[in-house]
């Protein structure tokens, strides 16, 4: 397999989507904004390794995946709860 180039651009998108949980959490935001958040940063993730992962055997699939997408999950929660530290109601 040739050397790949990284792409900034994946990066960038996936930085967004984890900023955006925290500062949903920043702005006092309901917890659902997470979940709208993580399902678009699983997807971008999902997209633009599509073929990296149509390449790996089954059982390693499962296991890398289960990570890769605990780790998403993590990074959402935890911005969204610095978020949420940094949060000063109104009034």
């Amino acid at each position: 397999m040739p050397a790949r180039r990284p792409d900034v651009r994946v990066a960038a998108v996936e930085v967004a989507f984890v900023a955006l949980s925290g500062i949903a959490g920043a702005m006092g935001e309901p917890f659902w904004w997470v979940g709208i958040f993580l399902a678009g940063s699983v997807a971008h993730w999902a997209w633009s390794r599509r073929r990296a992962l149509g390449a790996m055997e089954p059982s390693r699939l499962v296991a890398s995946s289960a990570l890769a997408l605990a780790m998403i999950g993590g990074l959402h929660l935890l911005l969204f709860w610095l978020g949420s530290l940094m949060h000063v109601p109104a009034g």
